[in-house]
């Protein structure tokens, strides 16, 4: 029989290689206490159980919580605005066309149509990096109104404007002649466009369409697609309205996997309808295995665990971590 953890607690410190497993402790059908502390920073870390010699194929999530909160699902309100929609379908967002996907994580060039005159001006880019796990990144205009993000993204999802300096211009968020986001009038993106990060899933709970048209006997038809990683769009709901409000809550939630894309669609029954449709979607998302913690106490198994234990980060950057064992 296991005893219970009387012995004294060893701390151990290791610094975790950019998606590479690393082995905190051997195995030990003796040991009896197991804390991980994630506090040095808000990232999550992957903890799996393998052999001393082999890495685990299966692993759980401990949240970082440098500001000492505690950690669990998450929730996202994605709402989108498009004014101007016609007899082809469109995203619901700023532009007149279907939304395009970057195809590798690329650098992001910010630019407002005013140029130098809105030197100054500081834009947030929130979206998901190369690994699909999600990054934010703070850029000030400068020069003739640019500026480019250290940070590479896979995608983009949400920009807005950050500070008490108001931009004069619409702003772009593109690379390589392609624009990924805007920023309009409103200071904020609009776009119904959103990926599920890596190690989590996603549930639709709940979608609200507002569709109007000034002409008679014209309508909207709006879609929510989803294309999961390496698959294509399907639809995962549609509704017609000329000139209303919908509301669909899912007593069973749309479940979405990671890496899946999701937005919404519409398409207006004639090319004169001059339809306008908003949407949000409201979304929570988890891992299977998310464990939340505080920056006091970090997070002790109940069972300490007698396999050989390994930890990794997925960020591009070393990551500190520190364990507090019996063996």
């Amino acid at each position: 029989m296991r005893e219970g953890p009387n012995a004294t607690l060893l701390v151990s410190d290791f610094t975790l290689t950019p998606n590479t497993w690393t082995k905190l402790l051997d195995d030990n059908v003796n040991r009896t206490h197991l804390t991980v502390l994630n506090n040095t920073s808000t990232d999550n870390v992957e903890i799996g159980m393998g052999t001393n010699t082999t890495p685990p194929t299966t692993f759980f999530k401990v949240t970082g919580a440098a500001t000492g909160t505690v950690v669990g699902d998450k929730h996202i309100y994605k709402f989108g605005f498009n004014q101007n929609i016609g007899d082809v379908e469109e995203t619901v967002w700023e532009s007149s066309t279907i939304y395009t996907y970057p195809t590798s994580a690329v650098a992001m060039t910010v630019t407002s149509a005013a140029g130098a005159a809105d030197n100054g001006v500081q834009v947030v880019v929130q979206g998901l990096d190369a690994n699909y796990d999600e990054q934010s990144e703070t850029v000030t205009l400068a020069g003739a109104g640019t500026a480019v993000t250290t940070s590479t993204f896979i995608r983009v999802y949400r920009a807005f404007i950050e500070g008490s300096q108001a931009p004069t211009g619409n702003i772009t968020i593109s690379n390589g002649g392609t624009t990924y986001a805007y920023i309009n009038g409103d200071f904020q993106t609009l776009m119904a466009v959103w990926t599920v990060p890596a190690g989590y899933t996603a549930f639709l709970k709940q979608t609200d369409v507002t569709v109007h048209t000034e002409q008679t006997n014209k309508f909207g038809t709006v879609r929510i697609v989803a294309r999961p990683f390496g698959g294509v769009f399907r639809t995962q709901d549609a509704f017609t309205a000329a000139d209303g409000y919908v509301s669909r809550t899912y007593s069973t939630p749309v479940t979405f996997s990671e890496k899946t894309d999701i937005e919404v669609r519409a398409i207006a029954s004639g090319s004169n309808a001059a339809l306008s449709v908003s949407a949000i979607l409201e979304i929570e998302y988890a891992t299977g295995g998310t464990v939340g913690i505080d920056n006091t106490n970090g997070f002790t198994f109940p069972v300490a665990p007698i396999n050989a234990v390994w930890a990794r980060t997925k960020k591009d950057v070393t990551h500190n971590l520190q364990i507090l064992h019996d063996d």
